[in-house]
């Protein structure tokens, strides 16, 4: 069976996660490599989330990011590029990703 996650339960980890893409945009602009956007999609995008019932899996909010324009022709490589969006997950989400669970789950 599958529950409808909360949107307080859910809403914690929407703002952070949001946080960091806008970080990670910021830093590809600013270092003029690329502009992105980036929005919700699936059963995030219309607020039904959802995870297995007295499960321990959690849940998933599921991103699209489109890329608007390269400034940088060397990030015209696919490998490149998606090595850069690696490289910039790790460094934002290891950056905050402690603080979104002590926040959360010590209260």
């Amino acid at each position: 069976m599958f529950e409808y996650v909360p949107k307080s339960e859910y809403q914690p980890f929407k703002l952070e996660v949001d946080e960091i893409l806008k970080s990670i945009q910021r830093d590809l602009r600013e270092n003029g490599i690329l502009t992105f956007q980036f929005n919700l999609i699936g059963s995030a995008k219309r607020k039904l989330i959802t995870r297995v019932e007295n499960g321990n899996q959690g849940f998933d909010l599921d991103y699209n990011i489109v890329i608007q324009r390269i400034f940088n022709n060397r990030y015209k490589n696919a490998k490149l590029l998606k090595q850069k969006f690696i490289d910039l997950f790790n460094k934002y989400f290891d950056r905050n990703y402690n603080s979104i669970f002590k926040e959360i789950y010590n209260d």
